[in-house]
């Protein structure tokens, strides 16, 4: 072979593929195509590519899609620790967020990612997004094997740290530790998440939640579940199986099966599924055809929702005497298993709507 022809094979082994996974978008930053418009959005494929939405504010209102499981793993060559929030995080560490929030369209596209690690005291606004905005859009993602841990730390979530646009179809997993609005999926929800489900651990002083820390005002969960153990410190506010507090809500066709520790000395309130519901003049919250497992629990008082036993739990005769019937998110393994979302049954390749919801 000659030198030429070596050259044109090195060439198209090892130049080419970098090529074709970094087709360049505004502000220099590399995807592996898509322009960030709503037909064409970028698409995403390795941790570096991800990570880069996060440095770029001009970014934050595009279009992006998964085409790729991503590993954050810090012992990886391309992994890290993060001291805030990967996309959208809070600049200045302050109880009010400040910084560009996401208000575009991410579409995980059934695809996960794994191991993100964030580590930091007294900071806010802390998961893969810090803070999703109004009109802002995440669904079909899954965040896996999350760690955050940081004293003084509050509004921290495995898919995000506040929430006020819509996260549908979304799963997290993983161990948070922190002080307030602390939950498996989102630690403040001001939003709509729908079809959505948190399993692991949560530990901190106030406003815990399995799935959400607080549910506030305009804030709808539907069709939702989680299996977390929901853990407080001496000082607690409030604490439940699916969420901390509900502040003028709306929570529809949830539940949650999880251990509530309760270690306060302090005044507070712990829920099987919600700590406290709170009524308001201007904002009625309503917990409707919810439930938690009270054997489970270890708690058989709740701010909302019904208790059940285990084998209640996967009987589907209770669920179609309390508003479930023909409901075509949820899928029940009779006898065998609780309740799980229509869209956990399908491949990656065939997820796609999640019913009608409302």
């Amino acid at each position: 072979m000659s030198k030429e022809r070596k050259i044109v094979k090195i060439w198209c082994v090892f130049i080419l593929p970098i090529l074709l996974y970094s087709f360049p978008a505004k502000g220099g930053v590399g995807f592996a195509g898509g322009t960030g418009e709503p037909n064409d959005p970028f698409q995403i494929v390795t941790a570096e590519q991800l990570i880069s939405i996060g440095s770029d504010p001009n970014l934050l209102d595009k279009n992006f899609v998964l085409i790729n499981d991503i590993d954050l793993d810090p012992n990886l060559p391309v992994g890290q620790v993060f001291d805030r929030a990967v996309i959208a995080p809070d600049v200045n560490d302050k109880i009010f967020f400040q910084g560009p929030t996401f208000t575009g369209y991410f579409d995980g596209n059934g695809y996960r990612i794994r191991n993100m690690t964030i580590d930091r005291d007294k900071a806010s606004y802390l998961g893969l997004f810090g803070m999703i905005g109004s009109g802002g859009r995440v669904q079909n993602l899954l965040v896996e094997d999350v760690s955050i841990e940081g004293i003084g730390t509050e509004y921290c979530g495995g898919l995000a740290g506040f929430n006020l646009g819509s996260i549908i179809g979304c799963g997290a997993s993983g161990n948070l530790i922190g002080s307030l609005y602390i939950a498996c999926l989102v630690g403040e929800n001001g939003g709509y998440i729908c079809g959505c489900y948190a399993n692991g651990q949560v530990i901190g002083n106030g406003y815990l939640g399995g799935l959400v820390g607080e549910n506030y005002t305009m804030g709808k969960i539907v069709n939702s579940y989680s299996i977390v153990t929901v853990s407080s410190r001496q000082f607690s506010l409030d604490l439940g199986g699916l969420l901390g507090r509900n502040y003028g809500g709306t929570i529809v066709k949830c539940y949650s099966v999880g251990t509530i520790f309760n270690a306060s000395i302090e005044a507070s309130y712990s829920g099987g599924l919600v700590g406290y519901n709170i009524q308001l003049p201007n904002a009625k919250s309503a917990i409707i055809n919810c439930f938690w497992n009270a054997e489970i629990s270890g708690i058989h008082i709740s701010d909302g929702g019904k208790g059940l036993t285990t084998a209640q739990m996967m009987d589907p005769n209770i669920y179609s005497l309390n508003g479930w019937a023909g409901d075509p998110n949820w899928v029940l393994d009779a006898g065998k298993d609780y309740p799980r979302l229509a869209w956990e049954t399908e491949t990656r390749e065939t997820r796609g709507k999640l019913g009608t919801v409302t």
